[in-house]
């Protein structure tokens, strides 16, 4: 059932007119109290009856359309127990609760009689805990500034536990109500609210233009009757704001929207009192729920707001659903993701990325659509495991009718959100995109710029959003194909390499040939031609790539340095190396030297290269690897197995002592003694930079590919730290001097192999490669 929003206006008329042949039911009338039958606890000031409700469904209440019947059990003098289907009456430390059973020592009540008739109910003695010296002249009533519907223990002293309230106005004064006198109040009650509630509508209706007359003539005529049941009123009320909201609605314009979820009444906007009525979620976060404002930024502006959590990210949605009419929609709401990127507000179909972090009132996400008449999906969605906290507050959908001033907005929006190529191409920012993607672009913008109808409008915006879509694909794809240029560009500008297959890549890269090459021409005529869709220029680029490929592995001379190959050789920066989670970079003094940190952990951060020049390479870096935290030992050192490498062939980060002793042996809080292990990534910062801890390996590239990194392949002594920063990388092609030191190293392992596991013919052979390398150096 649909009930509007009523203004002040017509709560006022509604007092005026509208319940003028309704009048509020006379109180039930005072049964004496009695322990041989069951009868209702009836609160005259509060006009409501005993209950348990609040907390849990059990703390002691009052509510004004039921009650529970109780049963006395008499005791002492005037003591009672207070027994109900929920249990007894009793008292805690932290309230008064119903739900006592039949065990609870705290149950006893003293009912002092009036002489209006009506009882204050006290705490008894006879209760071993809280008895009446705990609370001296207290009783049990209702306190109006408390603003609920709890019962308390209060005294006109006015108690610490409710210090501050004004004990005049504590609703104390109770009476017992007889089963049928309850019935016949209760169902007056009812009968007469649902006449409140059908006034309120029939007033709020004469102020709704457009609204059908009929409907609220039939409301009229069901609220005239006096004999009219609570069923039937309530019948004329849903009807009446069903007409009430066709009517609002149909008032909808660009410049009038209407706030539907306000006229709907069944989705929760603001979460207050922790209500998330008409929301959904299926993250399966560990906390799903109206918060108190840990993710607020200013809680006490935007109060409470619901939130997913969890111990880890996770995919999903929490999503409402409305039925609206056909038309034009915007979803409003303090959006928050605690990792931004792949969370988005979303309405139909229709999505924005959330960036705030908190709830922010300054900080509104909003989503915009069109549908059809029907269901209309909104909410939050984690299309990535990213962020592991998500929400949002204060949500509102506007309406802006189904004309075509609302899609001109809509097309507004829509054109907002998307970057204008068009202007970008028109004024030379961009060079390099498919003509016939752009041209399809163009004329969809275009054309939905030029719609006049709403129904033309709604299917230019899935036109334009498709020629967009695919425009941007293909213009992906050319700057890849650009990136891809330079790269070859840069490297062949770099190298002093004079093979054929370097002059092929020099024509290809600075030729402008509409024929040959790929069956597309050179580069320069692909790129001003713009002739390729996205699948055509993303095969020139792997077209180019294997020519540079090509290049890249011939004719390189020994000494050219190929650092630039690696991505983010210095760890200057974040990503770069591939890695599990754990290591961290860029870390240490990253201003002075920026360092990689693996700390009590197996790791193996790496890169992969391919297209390469087979041959001898020297990857050199700064490495320092402590076993231990605690100082150096050689059972320490035995069990290290931290390691520099390239392909196959590794060197072993050599184990480094603690920080000295000797304060003497070093300048400042980092500048370690050589010989000796920095403390921290700081410390490894300003090692470095001093040019300490440098290892060089060699390794062999046979195929054309290298997998390159640093590793801790154990982690054996608990607290080993390894550090890493300033990495190179050499050509050495068939250096003498490198490959003698390349088999020196790999000799100790050949060794502890051929000592081991080689018989007599195995050791025979690898000797012979071995000296055949050593005494051969240039025929790798």
């Amino acid at each position: 059932m649909r009930r509007p929003l009523l203004t002040l206006a017509a709560l006022l008329l509604a007092t005026a007119s509208a319940f003028a042949q309704w009048t509020a039911p006379e109180a039930p009338a005072q049964a004496a109290l009695s322990t041989s039958e069951a009868q209702y606890l009836y609160n005259a000031d509060a006009d409501g009856f005993y209950i348990g409700a609040n907390d849990w469904g059990t703390r002691a209440s009052v509510a004004s359309d039921e009650g529970l019947a109780v049963t006395l059990v008499s005791g002492k003098n005037n003591d009672y127990v207070v027994k109900c289907s929920s249990g007894n009456l009793f008292i805690a430390t932290d309230g008064i609760w119903v739900d006592g059973g039949t065990s609870r020592a705290d149950s006893c009540w003293v009912f002092t009689q009036q002489t209006d008739g009506t009882y204050v109910i006290g705490v008894s003695a006879a209760n071993p805990e809280f008895g009446s010296d705990t609370y001296i002249n207290s009783c049990l009533c209702l306190i109006p500034e408390m603003g609920d519907t709890r019962l308390y223990l209060a005294s006109d002293d006015d108690y610490t536990s409710i210090e501050g309230y004004d004990p005049t106005a504590f609703q104390k004064r109770w009476y017992f109500v007889s089963e049928a006198d309850y019935t016949t109040y209760v169902s007056a009650k009812a009968i007469y609210a649902a006449a409140v509630a059908l006034g309120e509508l029939i007033d709020e209706a004469g102020a709704v233009s457009g609204l059908d007359a009929d409907a609220l003539s039939a409301a009229q005529a069901v609220y005239d009757n006096s004999a009219s049941t609570a069923d039937e009123l309530e019948a004329a009320a849903d009807a009446l704001a069903d007409a009430i909201y066709a009517a609002q609605t149909g008032n909808a314009t660009a410049d009038s929207p209407v706030e539907i979820l306000a006229l709907l009444g069944t989705v929760e906007q603001t979460f207050e009192n922790n209500a998330t009525t008409g929301w959904t979620s299926t993250t399966g976060a560990s906390n799903i729920q109206a918060a108190n404002g840990n993710a607020a930024y200013d809680y006490s502006v935007t109060g409470v707001h619901y939130e997913n959590w969890s111990g880890s990210a996770f995919i999903g949605r929490v999503y409402a659903t409305v039925t609206v009419p056909a038309g034009v929609y915007k979803l409003e709401a303090l959006a928050f993701a605690n990792v931004t990127g792949d969370t988005y507000l979303y309405v139909g179909d229709d999505t924005t990325l959330v960036e705030a972090t908190q709830v922010n009132i300054d900080y509104p996400t909003t989503a915009m659509t069109a549908v059809s008449a029907g269901d209309l999906e909104f909410g939050l969605i984690n299309k990535a495991a990213t962020a592991n906290w998500i929400g949002l507050d204060n949500v509102n959908l506007y309406y802006y009718g189904n004309g075509t001033d609302a899609y001109a907005l809509l097309v507004e929006q829509v054109l907002a959100e998307g970057t204008d190529y068009q202007a970008a191409v028109e004024d030379g920012e961009l060079e390099a995109y498919c003509h016939a993607d752009y041209a399809a672009y163009v004329a969809a913008k275009e054309a939905l710029q030029a719609s006049t109808s709403a129904e033309d409008i709604s299917a230019n915006i899935s036109a334009y959003q498709a020629a967009l879509a695919t425009f941007e694909e293909s213009l992906a794809a050319y700057q890849a194909y650009v990136a891809a240029w330079e790269e070859a560009d840069a490297w062949l500008t770099a190298m002093d390499n004079g093979s054929d297959a370097a002059g092929d890549l020099a024509d290809y890269l600075q030729g402008d040939e509409s024929t040959g090459w790929n069956g597309n021409g050179a580069y320069w005529y692909v790129i001003e031609n713009g002739a390729l869709d996205a699948a055509g220029i993303a095969a020139e680029t792997e077209y180019l790539t294997n020519l540079y490929y090509e290049a890249r592995s011939s004719g390189m001379s020994d000494g050219d340095d190929c650092t630039t190959w690696l991505d983010n050789p210095n760890f200057s920066e974040s990503g770069g190396w591939t890695s599990a989670a754990g290591p961290t970079w860029p870390d240490g003094l990253t201003d002075t030297y920026p360092v990689m940190e693996a700390w009590n952990m197996v790791c193996d951060v790496y890169q992969e290269l391919s297209g390469l020049q087979n041959g001898l390479y020297e990857f050199t870096l700064h490495a320092a690897f402590r076993p231990g935290a605690d100082g150096y030992s050689e059972e320490d050192a035995a069990l290290a197995e931290a390691y520099v490498y390239i392909n196959d062939y590794e060197k072993q980060v050599a184990e480094i002592l603690s920080e000295p002793t000797d304060e003497a042996a070093y300048s400042d809080d980092y500048q370690y003694a050589a010989g000796y292990a920095p403390a921290s990534a700081e410390g490894a910062s300003t090692a470095f930079a001093a040019g300490r801890y440098t290892l060089t390996c060699y390794g062999l590239v046979t195929d054309g590919t290298m997998k390159i990194g640093i590793t801790n392949k154990t982690r054996a002594v608990e607290h080993c730290m390894l550090w890493a920063g300033g990495a190179t990388l050499t050509f050495r092609a068939t250096n003498e001097e490198a490959l003698a030191t390349a088999i020196e190293d790999l000799l100790p392992t050949v060794q502890t192999l051929t000592a081991n596991y080689c018989g007599q013919a195995e050791l025979d052979t690898l000797n012979d490669a071995i000296a055949t390398a050593t005494n051969a150096t240039d025929d790798l």
